[in-house]
């Protein structure tokens, strides 16, 4: 008589595996509120306690993360814009 030996059957039910990086939604959320206020990543990062290759790694996966940091960086834009527009103005003097 033949013996065989079977694995136990793997579920197919399985739920894949989510990789925890470590950017809760407090996390990112200081780090979008502290690039708002400085517009430099580095001090955003500092700020969340996250290193900077893991905000842009961040950046790359969590598509909800990339659309509030651009957000974050056009509206800085738009202040560096205007904050240069208002010292131009003032070096010109009253026309």
């Amino acid at each position: 008589m033949e013996h065989t030996t079977s694995e136990p059957a793997t579920p197919s039910h399985h739920l894949p595996t989510i990789r925890h990086d470590g950017w809760t939604g407090e996390k990112m959320a200081i780090f979008c509120e502290t690039l708002a206020e400085t517009a430099v990543v580095a001090e955003a990062c500092d700020a969340a306690r996250m290193g900077i290759s893991g905000a842009y790694a961040a950046r790359r996966r969590n598509p909800v993360f990339a659309a509030a940091k651009n957000i974050v960086v056009t509206a800085n834009i738009g202040t560096i814009r205007r904050q240069r527009h208002s010292q131009m103005t003032a070096m010109r003097g009253p026309e």
